[in-house]
């Protein structure tokens, strides 16, 4: 089994219905999304959402979630993942992610990086 992740995440300013964004199939949305006129994740704890994480690994998940990729992150600072294991895009741009599983490129719009050490 691939152990390669790409995470796919939407920001409120972004085109969640894009074509471009046309889902393979085996992808996950995660956590789960409502489609009642608009579009959020359905109620889900820091806790569970991190707790559920491990069973994205190897998979194309496409998010709002800021805590899956944080968990990501995580994994690699911690080095259990290797940054070349995780393909992270947000508004069509990939951004990279270095060993210490820091974001090298700027993320659209700012990153809460404190919500990253509260959390782990």
């Amino acid at each position: 089994m691939s152990r390669l992740t790409q995470i796919f995440a939407f920001t409120a300013r972004s085109e969640v219905h894009d074509t471009a964004y046309t889902r393979p199939e085996g992808s996950v949305w995660f956590p789960e999304i409502a489609y009642d006129g608009y579009i959020h994740p359905l109620p889900k704890t820091p806790q569970e959402i991190i707790a559920e994480a491990h069973t994205l690994v190897g998979r194309c998940v496409f998010t709002m979630s800021e805590y899956v990729i944080l968990w990501f992150l995580h994994e690699i600072r911690e080095e259990w993942m290797k940054p070349e294991e995780v393909q992270l895009f947000c508004n069509r741009k990939q951004i990279s992610i270095d060993r210490t599983g820091e974001l090298i490129n700027r993320w659209p719009g700012g990153f809460f990086r404190e919500r990253g050490r509260l959390l782990f």
